[in-house]
């Protein structure tokens, strides 16, 4: 494998785990739940909601580094025309 496909799997990699994110956080956002302590334990779902936020924003990050390392490193096309 080179680099490229090597970048590109990771890339394919963050986009399936910023989907099952975004379905996780979509989830919590349907179904609210009140925040509640339990053995001392206090569950705050309006924090695991800006915790999912900040991996959605941080995944996006990733992807966009990714494609622009990518897309450096990618050879150039150039299209030419051949008149006869």
């Amino acid at each position: 494998m080179t680099l490229v496909q090597d970048l590109q799997t990771i890339q394919n990699n963050l986009i399936a785990s910023l989907g099952d994110v975004i379905d996780l956080y979509n989830s919590v956002v349907a179904d609210p739940k009140p925040n509640y302590t339990i053995d001392g334990r206090s569950i705050s779902w309006s924090d695991y909601r800006k915790s999912l936020m900040d991996d959605i924003a941080s995944l996006n990050e990733q992807i966009a580094e990714l494609t622009k390392q990518i897309s450096a490193l990618s050879p150039y096309i150039i299209s030419t025309k051949m008149v006869v």
